[in-house]
């Protein structure tokens, strides 16, 4: 829809509501005003059903499956219970050794096809997003850097401060664009790569081609030119 908004030339895009008061605390709105948008308050929104008769059956079938669902669901546990056949259990297990050889061989793969334009070997950045995806953001971001990985990339303000602290890796990346002053300068002063969005770009004016890495025409600003 984004891109058909900007193919179309649309001068404005709504980016949907925020819940509650519009808040830096609040991650659904500093995620969209990252995108440099304008926080606005309309009057709100009325759903009404096209087909009132066959809404009203939807949701009273919705109810009944979900409530058949967890009385079967309790049945279950309730006869494991009397069997004394209680195991729930569930794990993800990571082969450390394959994943070692996986980071090998797109090692090997990106130092034989590609360069940079300075003709350096390309570097690997590794997404540690959301708790490392769910394996530990530390845990997980240590042993990527023990095996080569040049950057570790986040997509929180708060992921980016406790990986500088925790782990002192030279090179964070940080996904999601912001616009939000304070987070900007906590994530300079913290030496962490800036995302930045179109206002931001058109901020540091002429300079950022400079100053920014371009990866697929998003910049990504070098966070030690502010200093």
């Amino acid at each position: 829809m984004i891109k058909l908004a900007v193919a179309n030339k649309s001068e404005i895009y709504d980016l949907r509501g925020v819940p509650g008061i519009a808040d830096d605390s609040n991650g659904l709105y500093r995620f969209k005003k990252g995108f440099g948008a304008e926080y606005t308050e309309f009057i709100g929104e009325v759903y009404i059903p096209f087909k009132p008769l066959t809404y009203k059956l939807y949701k009273f079938s919705e109810k009944a499956f979900r409530e058949l669902r967890a009385l079967k669901l309790k049945k279950i546990m309730w006869g494991c219970f009397q069997r004394k056949e209680c195991y729930f259990f569930e794990a993800l297990v990571v082969e450390k050794e394959l994943l070692k050889h996986n980071i090998r061989k797109i090692k090997e793969i990106a130092e034989k096809t590609g360069r940079c334009e300075d003709n350096k070997p390309l570097k690997l950045i590794a997404v540690v997003k959301g708790n490392g995806y769910g394996l530990g953001l530390i845990e997980y971001s240590k042993f990527l850097i023990e095996n080569g990985i040049n950057i570790l990339a986040v997509s929180t303000v708060e992921e980016a401060i406790e990986l500088r602290k925790k782990r002192n890796t030279k090179n964070i990346l940080m996904l999601s664009a912001t616009s939000i002053k304070r987070e900007i300068e906590l994530l300079i002063e913290n030496d962490i790569t800036l995302t930045l969005h179109q206002e931001l770009v058109q901020l540091f004016g002429k300079n950022c081609d400079s100053k920014c890495i371009w990866i697929k025409k998003v910049a990504y600003l070098k966070s030690n030119v502010l200093k």
